[in-house]
């Protein structure tokens, strides 16, 4: 995964989704969760960005990551 996000931030109409995906996954990290990426690269069903598993509870959420492009902003 770490390989994948790095080559998104590095494409210049992909950085957009890259870092907000990034800043997901931070601040799930921050409220105590465990983060279980999906398997991007499997088009045979849908799937989220990751499972985030609370570390205390075991509760587990499906996170799905969407920022919207807007002209002018983050090189749009």
């Amino acid at each position: 995964m770490q390989g994948d996000i790095i080559r998104r931030l590095k494409i210049n109409d992909q950085f957009q989704g890259a870092r907000y995906e990034l800043f997901v996954a931070a601040t799930c990290v921050k409220a105590g969760f465990g983060i279980a990426y999906e398997d991007e690269k499997d088009k045979s069903k849908k799937h989220p960005e990751f499972i985030a598993t609370h570390k205390e509870t075991g509760q587990k959420i499906a996170v799905e990551a969407k920022s919207k492009h807007r002209e002018g902003v983050l090189g749009q």
